[in-house]
């Protein structure tokens, strides 16, 4: 679990509570694209924000530190974002095949 992926959920969340939105699946999805977020995951975080006390939802750090506190947000983040690392790291290996294969043909 790393840093980035706390700050990263953490906001994203504080952002739709800040709002006065109810938390569901597909608001947690929109929110959270880059994480690219199956249904049983989505379903998954919902059930985790409903967990979260009042108090911890008034700040953005106080959202964060329980978070970290949280084994069943940490083994969640353990989870996904392997699967958001793996993603971007697919994107990006995609990229340079294609402009590698560009730059052979332009030979």
């Amino acid at each position: 679990m790393t840093a980035q992926a706390i700050d990263s959920i953490s906001s994203s969340i504080y952002k739709l509570i800040k709002q006065g939105m109810r938390v569901n699946g597909p608001k947690v999805r929109e929110q959270l694209r880059s994480w690219r977020l199956d249904d049983k995951a989505s379903q998954s975080l919902v059930k985790l924000v409903d967990t979260i006390p009042v108090e911890r939802q008034q700040s953005l750090e106080g959202l964060q530190s329980y978070i970290k506190e949280s084994q069943d947000w940490r083994q969640f983040l353990a989870d996904n974002s392997q699967k958001q690392l793996g993603a971007m790291n697919f994107s990006s290996g995609a990229t340079v095949s294609i402009s590698a294969t560009y730059a052979s043909m332009n030979k």
